[in-house]
C-alpha cells in the first residue's frame, strides 16, 4: 500500500471507531431512564362548543373528529364524534 493509501485507511478506520463511540453517547442518561408518556383518551358525540372549550380548559387536546351520516333514506342525519388525549394524571 502507499502511504496516502494507508492514511486513507487509517482516518477511514478512526472514523468507525470514533462514530460507534458518540453513537453510545448519543441519548442522555435522564432521558433513557424515563417511562414512555401515558394517556387518557375520551370521545363524545355532538359536543356545543361550550363543553368543547371546557375540556380544552381541563386540559384535553383534540385528536380527531369523525363523522357519521344516519337515516340516509328518511333523511340525513350528522353525529360527529370528538376525541380528545391528555397527560394521564
Amino acid at each position: 500500500m502507499s502511504r496516502p493509501n494507508i492514511y486513507t485507511a487509517l482516518a477511514l478506520v478512526a472514523g468507525c471507531l470514533t462514530g460507534s463511540v458518540a453513537a453510545g453517547l448519543a441519548i442522555p442518561e435522564a432521558r433513557a431512564a424515563a417511562s414512555p408518556t401515558r394517556w387518557e383518551h375520551l370521545c363524545a358525540a355532538d359536543l356545543p362548543s361550550e363543553a368543547m372549550n371546557q375540556i380544552g380548559a381541563d386540559g384535553w387536546e383534540m385528536v380527531g373528529v369523525a363523522s357519521n351520516v344516519r337515516g340516509w333514506l328518511q333523511g340525513t342525519s350528522t353525529t360527529f364524534v370528538y376525541c380528545f388525549k391528555r397527560v394521564a394524571r
